[in-house]
């Protein structure tokens, strides 16, 4: 994450004579209802780019992120008290999570949640409406949250890719990036395509920058992390993993995603 005071973009600009591309990250900027609407009032032509993996491993990966978390702060002697206005909050474990995320009350607080406009926000509804482990059913309709950041900010200013692309071949991306913040029309789709021919270790220049596209600590090579659910549970995930493969291929469509870089996991 990266926040330079508009005085320090300004000098940067005027001694290097370049736009300083500023960059921030989080998995909560897609989920959360509230910060598509933010994001565009605060920076009308940010470029977005939102990285998309397997739904189960994303709920597992999630769940094991968090969980680590909660020990980390009581290892520092936070008090393990949960706000009264939290509901059914913490879940005890990752099947309580999904039903938890998937329950009509947290539905309803997430559909509350997209009428915030701002810049103050209502204590239930950070960082993610009820906290962060009520909403793994809705951090994995990538369809349904990209949408709102096209509708908001316009096809071509929305960049998709495969978490597993990040890792493997992260030169398109960024040439990608750096060509959407710098204002040019992409000659290519503006999702990251892995048809195209680049290095691991690709470089390449831009106003005589040289930029090295390292091979990214991502989990493309790892074991996926498994899910420990029922059986009715684990024919849940997998239906509405179903169901969101084909909202996915609806929203390649729109933004000309091509056919070749189509993750693995939507084909399963």
């Amino acid at each position: 994450m990266c926040f330079p005071l508009v005085i320090e973009r300004w000098g940067y600009q005027m001694i290097t004579g370049k736009r300083m591309h500023v960059y921030d990250g989080c998995a909560q900027y897609l989920n959360s209802p509230w910060c598509c609407a933010l994001i565009k009032k605060v920076t009308p032509k940010a470029g977005i780019i939102a990285g998309i993996r397997d739904p189960k491993s994303q709920n597992a990966s999630w769940w094991k992120f968090e969980a680590a978390a909660q020990k980390w702060g009581e290892s520092l002697g936070l008090p393990p008290s949960v706000p009264g206005f939290r509901i059914k909050y913490p879940p005890r474990n990752l099947e309580e999570a999904l039903k938890l995320s998937d329950s009509k009350e947290i539905k309803s607080l997430f559909e509350r949640a997209l009428k915030l406009r701002g810049p103050f926000l209502p204590s239930w509804a950070v960082p993610t409406p009820n906290g962060q482990l009520s909403g793994l059913t809705q951090m994995t309709r990538y369809s349904h949250n990209i949408h709102r950041f096209v509708d908001a900010f316009g096809p071509k200013r929305v960049i998709v890719s495969p978490v597993s692309k990040l890792s493997e071949n992260p030169g398109i991306l960024l040439d990608r990036i750096s060509r959407l913040l710098d204002g040019d029309s992409p000659e290519t789709p503006n999702v990251s395509d892995g048809s195209r021919e680049i290095s691991k270790e690709s470089v390449f220049t831009r106003q005589d920058t040289r930029i090295e596209a390292k091979k990214l600590n991502a989990t493309s090579s790892a074991k996926p992390l498994e899910l420990t659910l029922s059986p009715a549970m684990e024919k849940a995930v997998n239906t509405s993993k179903r169901r969101e493969v084909e909202e996915l291929r609806k929203l390649f469509s729109k933004i000309q995603h091509p056919e070749a870089n189509v993750p693995s996991w939507m084909e399963q």
